[in-house]
């Protein structure tokens, strides 16, 4: 009996619904929730591929995930990409590696499960799931290319999304990477100088480094610091606004900007060493004997899928992981740095400032929340407390218990101060003249992150909003605001 499946995901590759329909003689699986939701509003049957996924799948895909994350440190993987004492493919972040590898295993634990149960003699897919289908099946199964279906794999940080309204209309816009970093360095040296925010790194006074935070979100802190304070914000530029630049003219903090503090001889010669070491892993990356053996989940390798957007990352951004080393080691070292403050450990700058000044006492601040029940204590593996040794600024009580029991944290590591974001919040007033009640409904993303998602948990969810909307929508003086979760996932 002939049994031909067609695997279809990332439906923004073709909105042709009669190609598809062509196919009537496949089983088809649809691999999301906008392929899905495109096969149902063109009434074109199919399944649901995540269905095939039982709960314990969803755990071996996260748990798969995080076991990869100290890939580099395998004794396969030569130490010949050390610089500065440190291995330049550890410095790529931790959580931009988590989203490009568990989007994938979800992938391909959903095509395995397919496979083994429906058992197909023909399977028709584009060709990244091609790799995946070839692996799993050891080739022994016929798969047929369909070129219509485009390779989709990429890093959800290579693009930068920001919205502004004008007259009240909301303009969306998109950058790459490449052209957000030319233009927050254009940016940050224009308002820098215009308003007196650069760094004097001849400057001997004592002063506290923030890595990557947003000033806006912490006035409290900033008013509450007695010592200079500098920001080193190599994503978001720490002044974004006309707000954030005048807290930072209030309490005279300063910015730093690693380029703005390198001759062109350097610049120059850093480019050199880059160029050399791109080399080398551009040369290493065709070894696919080591990465297939590395990269393999229940026998089977998926290497293929994650080779290229990995060494496409390393060749846009090395030279800017050496420039961060270099000045990391040979100009901050130097600085008179006391503390640094950081909200994770995981991003690239966290990575190299901190491992690369150990010296200097540092303070994790928490900013989300991170108690973990038991039937989610899976999530708690890939929490950043076990990647650091220093100080630990908490909430209270709950997250002290838990840090104790659960990691067996030494109490004087432990700092309770509140939430210096959110503790001011209590002290607003709110002018209740109106009759009207508010509410606030802050749905939580369906994060992919944490490979608990499914197609069918996102219908259930739109069906919850749709009936509370409908019950809100029937009473009187209530204003309803909706205040979503900030991600940079599709389905938010």
């Amino acid at each position: 009996m002939t049994r031909k499946v067609l695997l279809i995901k990332n439906i923004d590759d073709f909105k042709n619904a009669k190609f598809i329909s062509t196919f009537n003689d496949c089983e088809i699986f649809s691999l999301d929730i906008e392929t899905h939701n495109f096969l149902e509003n063109k009434k074109i049957s199919h399944k649901i591929g995540e269905r095939y996924l039982t709960k314990d799948d969803h755990n071996k895909i996260y748990k798969h995930t995080i076991s990869f994350y100290n890939w580099y440190d395998d004794p396969s993987i030569p130490k010949k990409f050390e610089f500065e004492k440190f291995n330049l493919l550890s410095l790529f972040d931790t959580s931009e590696l988590h989203h490009v590898l568990i989007r994938e295993i979800y992938t391909f634990f959903t095509i395995k499960r397919i496979i083994e149960k429906y058992n197909p003699t023909k399977i028709l897919c584009n060709s990244q799931l091609y790799n995946i289908v070839q692996s799993i099946s050891n080739e022994k199964i016929p798969c047929d290319v369909i070129d219509h279906l485009e390779n989709y794999t990429s890093s959800p940080f290579e693009q930068y999304s920001f919205s502004f309204s004008i007259l009240g209309i909301n303009l969306p816009i998109k950058l790459s990477r490449k052209k957000y970093l030319k233009i927050k360095n254009f940016f940050e040296s224009i308002i820098g100088k215009l308003f007196d925010l650069h760094y004097d790194i001849k400057s001997k006074k004592d002063s506290v480094l923030f890595l990557e935070i947003n000033p806006e979100q912490y006035p409290y802190l900033l008013q509450n610091i007695k010592k200079n304070i500098v920001f080193l914000n190599q994503r978001r530029p720490a002044i974004w606004n006309w707000k954030s630049i005048k807290l930072l003219k209030k309490y005279n903090c300063k910015i730093l900007n690693p380029k703005n503090y390198l001759s062109s001889d350097k610049k120059s010669e850093i480019h050199t060493i880059s160029q050399k070491y791109l080399k080398e892993i551009e040369k290493f990356w065709k070894n696919e004997e080591i990465f297939s053996k590395l990269f393999v989940i229940e026998g089977c390798s998926f290497w293929r899928n994650i080779r290229d957007p990995l060494l496409k990352i390393y060749q846009q951004r090395l030279e800017d992981y050496i420039t961060l080393v270099y000045f990391s080691k040979n100009i901050l070292s130097k600085l008179s740095i006391t503390c640094i403050l950081s909200l994770n450990v995981f991003g690239e700058t966290e990575k190299t400032i901190l491992t690369g000044n150990d010296n200097i006492s540092s303070i994790l601040l928490e900013h989300g929340f991170t108690n973990y029940v038991s039937e989610l204590s899976l999530l708690a593996n890939s929490s950043m407390y076990s990647f650091f040794k220093d100080k630990i600024a908490i909430w209270g009580p709950i997250q002290k218990n838990y840090l104790v029991s659960q990691y067996k944290i030494d109490t004087s590591r432990i700092l309770m101060s509140g939430s210096p974001r959110h503790d001011d919040f209590f002290n607003v007033k709110s002018n209740k003249n109106s009759s009207k009640k508010t509410i606030l409904i802050t749905p939580g993303a369906l994060d992919e992150a944490n490979a608990l998602y499914d197609t069918d948990n996102f219908i259930r969810f739109e069906k919850l909003l749709a009936n509370l909307f409908s019950i809100l929508k029937n009473k009187h003086n209530v204003n309803v605001i909706v205040k979503l979760h900030q991600t940079s996932q599709k389905n938010n």
